[in-house]
């Protein structure tokens, strides 16, 4: 009992001190100590006294810039050097100066190139060391300098591989030419998205009937409107090269189906220019829709 006392008074919160005498600290802990500081007559208010319930001292020191004295946490992880900020950049004003010079020698083969900014070992090397320098792996079956990837093998390497996934592509792929593939059922279960959300409560304000996720074909369309007329909400994905592709194939299919298909690029209206871009696209599209009811 004397040597939990000792700890007890040693501690400097009651959860520290069931950390030093249980190994863990819960309430039970907790009031485990508790009981014992009343049968010792200890008042819990001693934590209370001559900050007893702060883990780091608070210590005075002198900056060394400007000479003036400033309170700090000793041995806390983010102890103060300095008084200010403004004193802290002149007072580490060499780590600065590691940066001054633009212009330096590669590592590798010595040849002047420009540094950037930052002090990194990539900006000290030239374009044609650093792709030695960061081509540390090999493929393990053809053996040609690659980035580290999980599975160890280039490109090339494998998409000739036999792995479980690309096993499994291969025979979608194979099931998709065969005309095997009966693709999706529906999408409608699926939560819509942000542009999504976004229109459907466009469309229901503006008295807009529609049907979202409308199967075509082998096609979904997002807005199915009176009229067959068609609403696309496109994205930041449809911007690359295969999904225009894609987007092209899908026009043509539904055109040729007695469908008019009408895309507006999303713009999220988190800013003004955003806003702008996008409500200028949505008045052309309510116009347009409205003229071929007049």
């Amino acid at each position: 009992m004397e040597n939990k006392i000792d700890i007890i008074k040693e501690s400097y919160s009651i959860t520290d001190a069931s950390i030093r005498i249980f190994g863990y600290t819960n309430g039970k802990s907790n009031e485990k100590v508790k009981k014992i500081m009343e049968e010792n007559d200890l008042p819990i208010s001693y934590f209370e006294g001559l900050h007893k319930n702060q883990k780091w001292k608070k210590i005075e020191k002198n900056c060394p810039v400007c000479g003036e004295i400033f309170e700090t946490l000793e041995n806390h992880p983010k102890e103060k050097e300095t008084c200010s900020h403004k004193c802290s950049n002149i007072y580490f004003s060499w780590k600065r100066k590691l940066t001054e010079s633009k212009i330096v020698n590669c590592k590798i083969c010595g040849k002047e190139i420009k540094k950037g900014k930052t002090v990194s070992p990539d900006n000290w090397l030239c374009e044609y060391c650093r792709s030695i320098y960061k081509l540390k792996h090999n493929c393990l079956r053809c053996g040609k300098p690659i980035n580290k990837k999980k599975t160890g093998l280039c490109r090339e390497c494998y998409n000739n591989s036999n792995f479980p996934s690309r096993k499994g592509k291969k025979m979608m792929n194979e099931r998709i030419k065969s005309g095997n593939h009966k693709g999706w059922k529906t999408r409608k279960k699926l939560d819509p998205s942000y542009p999504e959300k976004y229109f459907i409560d466009l469309l229901n304000n503006e008295s807009i009937s529609f049907i979202r996720e409308e199967k075509i074909g082998k096609y979904f369309a997002d807005f199915l409107l009176q009229k067959n007329v068609i609403l696309e909400v496109d994205g930041k994905q449809h911007n690359y090269g295969e999904r225009k592709k894609s987007d092209l194939k899908k026009d043509c299919f539904l055109r040729k189906n007695n469908y008019r298909v009408y895309r507006i690029k999303w713009f999220n209206p988190k800013n003004e220019k955003n806003r702008n871009m996008l409500y200028s696209q949505i008045d052309d599209f309510i116009n347009w829709y409205y003229d071929m009811f007049i």
